[in-house]
């Protein structure tokens, strides 16, 4: 957890957007550990909650989009890949 804090307090926003996103479409990351740690900094006072929590809803939306989007052009494609 400190490595993600660390991570966190020196590159902040473009880091948990990108971690976020990359949770959310699939990749094999600790997505929950970013979020806690994030809610941990901005405890502390090193990260601003209200931004973090915008940019944790913007990233999920934007996956969301994105798969929606994967799903309706490549449906059974996609499908057959995921299952």
């Amino acid at each position: 957890m400190d490595d993600v804090a660390r991570l966190l307090t020196s590159y902040g926003a473009p880091v948990f957007f990108a971690g976020v996103l990359a949770d959310q479409l699939g990749a094999p990351l600790p997505g929950l550990l970013l979020l806690l740690a994030a809610g941990a900094l901005g405890e502390a006072g090193l990260l601003h909650p209200a931004g973090a929590f915008g940019l944790a809803v913007a990233a999920a939306m934007l996956a969301n989009l994105l798969w929606f989007e994967v799903g309706r052009r490549h449906g059974q494609r996609v499908l057959a890949l995921v299952c």
